[in-house]
């Protein structure tokens, strides 16, 4: 037989189960609220990651050589997403601060909670403004570019439309820290 910390007992597959062979079957339900509450925060990371890596490396190298019918597919795709997205950052914010006291006193300063607490509360915080910016000053105004024939684009125009990529790279690249962060956390 397997002991698990909590006293629960699991059979391997020859023996035979007793009352108190399937430890789920036992467990309180603070502990279900708990794993109800890690899995909603897991689902959330993986819609709004994943779907940072499938636009960036599935959909956005099809809109670099497709037509402006691809781009346009393109646009309502992102739109979408993004606000799916931002249902997704509501259940990441709640779940998040309910995990957040697994680890931290309220009472205590957020400046003595422990390092890698503060390095993913701050990476959270990046790229929540990443995707602000990019969602609703940068986004907007690049499709407002890409509407206008490219000999009207000012140097100005044109560097923001090289550099927009940047943005949505730098937020991937943020996603995927805090998800690291998040990991390193649940070990500690």
């Amino acid at each position: 037989m397997v002991r698990f910390a909590s006293s629960h007992v699991v059979p391997f597959d020859n023996e035979r189960p007793s009352s108190q062979s399937y430890a789920f079957l036992t467990m309180s339900d603070t502990i279900w609220y708990q794993i109800i509450i890690v899995w909603l925060h897991l689902v959330g990371a993986t819609f709004w990651v994943g779907g940072m890596l499938f636009l960036s490396l599935v959909a956005a190298p099809l809109v670099r050589r497709g037509s402006g019918e691809v781009r346009e597919w393109f646009v309502h795709l992102a739109r979408r997403f993004r606000s799916w997205v931002w249902g997704a950052v509501v259940v990441l914010v709640g779940t998040g601060s309910f995990l957040l006291t697994r680890h931290v006193s309220w009472a205590v300063s957020p400046f003595q909670w422990p390092g890698i607490v503060q390095a993913k509360l701050g990476m959270v915080i990046v790229l929540l403004g990443l995707s602000i910016i990019h969602d609703r000053v940068v986004g907007p105004r690049v499709r407002e570019i890409a509407r206008k024939d490219r000999s009207m684009w000012t140097p100005c125009e044109r560097t923001l439309l090289r550099l927009s990529p940047w943005l949505a790279r730098m937020t991937l690249v943020s996603g995927l820290v805090i998800l690291f962060l998040g990991i390193a956390l649940a070990r500690l």
